[in-house]
Order: C-alpha cells, then sequence, then structure tokens
C-alpha cells in the first residue's frame, strides 16, 4: 500500500491501525448516537477528564443536541477540573465527586449516552497521585477491583437504559480463545474481552446490547431491546 493510500485508510477509520480513545469513537459515530434525541436525555461519562479531552468532547456533543451532561469522577482534582471546563459550555451542566457505579445505580433520568473510562487498569505508568485518589477512598488498584466496578455500572445500566442508548468503553479491546488481543472488528455479540469491560460488556450484551464498533482499546454498544421485550 503506497503512502497515500495508508493515510487516507487511517483518516476514513476504515482500518484498525490508530489507538484511538473511547470519546474520539463517540465522535465518528455522532448521528448514529444522537439521532432522533429527546428532550431531558443525558450523556453521563464515568471517569472524568485527565487531559485526554473527553469531558470536553462529550460535554460539547450534549450541548449541540440539547442534552444534559453530567461527569462523575472520585477525584476531587478531576472533579475541579471539569467543572471550569463545564463553566464555559453549559452552566446547568455538572461534574459530580463520587463513585460512578453508585451514581448510576441512584440516576433516574433517561441516558441516552454512557462513557465508561473509569477505574484505572493497574501498570507501573501510573503516578503516586493516582495511587493517592484510590487509597484515599479505601481502594486498591487492581484487575479485579477495575473489572467489578464497571461490572457494577454495567448492571445499573442495565436496569434503567431504554432501547436506543449507547455505553462506550475507553481501554477495551476483545480477545481470542487464549486470550490474545484482537485488533479487528468483532461480531455484535462478541463476548470475549479484556480491559475495564472484560466482564461488563459481557453482562450488557446478554441484556439486549449489541456491539456497534470496535478500535483498538475501545468499543461502542447500543442497547437493541430490554430482555422483557
Amino acid at each position: 500500500m503506497g503512502l497515500r493510500k495508508t493515510i487516507k485508510s487511517i483518516l476514513s477509520g476504515s482500518k484498525n491501525d490508530l489507538k484511538i480513545k473511547g470519546h474520539e469513537l463517540i465522535l465518528r459515530h455522532e448521528t448514529l448516537i444522537f439521532k432522533d434525541v429527546h428532550p431531558g436525555e443525558y450523556v453521563i461519562e464515568v471517569g472524568s477528564d485527565r487531559n485526554a479531552g473527553s469531558t470536553y468532547h462529550l460535554a460539547k456533543l450534549a450541548e449541540n443536541h440539547g442534552l444534559n451532561f453530567i461527569t462523575v469522577d472520585i477525584d476531587l482534582d478531576a472533579t475541579a477540573r471539569s467543572e471550569k471546563i463545564l463553566r464555559k459550555i453549559n452552566m446547568d451542566f455538572l461534574a459530580v465527586n463520587d463513585f460512578g457505579e453508585r451514581f448510576l445505580a441512584e440516576f433516574n433520568g433517561t441516558a441516552r449516552l454512557v462513557y465508561l473510562d473509569a477505574f484505572d487498569i493497574p501498570g507501573d505508568w501510573h503516578t503516586s497521585r493516582v495511587h493517592e485518589v484510590y487509597s484515599d477512598r479505601n481502594l486498591q488498584l487492581t484487575l479485579e477491583n477495575c473489572h467489578k466496578m464497571h461490572y457494577d455500572c454495567a448492571v445499573a445500566i442495565s436496569a434503567g437504559m431504554p432501547a436506543g442508548g449507547f455505553v462506550c468503553f475507553d481501554d477495551v479491546n476483545p480477545v481470542d480463545e487464549s486470550g490474545n488481543l484482537i485488533f479487528e472488528r468483532v461480531p455484535s455479540g462478541y463476548l470475549k474481552w479484556s480491559g475495564k469491560g472484560a466482564t461488563a460488556i459481557p453482562l450488557l450484551i446478554g441484556n439486549g446490547f449489541e456491539v456497534i464498533d470496535n478500535r483498538r482499546a475501545c468499543a461502542l454498544l447500543k442497547r437493541i431491546r430490554k430482555p422483557s421485550e
């Protein structure tokens, strides 16, 4: 493949040549996600921005489509940063300092989109500040806790999100039977995942969601139906 074709392929998103963030995947599917939105619906971000731009871009999408926006994080510093971002977009948008899974379980509104990029995957790249955020909340930065937190979020989403809603995960990848990462698109009902959605994505698929798109390190799901439907 020549250089011009390679660049065109990357920019068109036709191949999983680059790792992208979950909010970038949302931007690529803006038309689909925000088709026929209803006044009063919400965009919810669980895991506020840490310099990746997600809070800004998701809040702008909510503003452009006339929806409410809430970002949730346990880190007080992240919440304070998000408040400053949101003030410049819409004074009614909220930055909440809370556990994401608890917030979603108590949320009574209608979510059009939930973006899950919260409890970190453990690794030696994390700063001491990141570890402090968890220890201050009596939490350990483990893969098991990462999986459980996002699973609990998925349980809450499954209980409340209507058909037509979307969930996007960051830091996830499908895996094969041997646990090797898959960088290609997978079928809509694919159940084997690694990262933050390892247990959450199978739970959602078992409750009426389908994989709409997946790229390196992110995946977008849509609720097609509720189990009772």
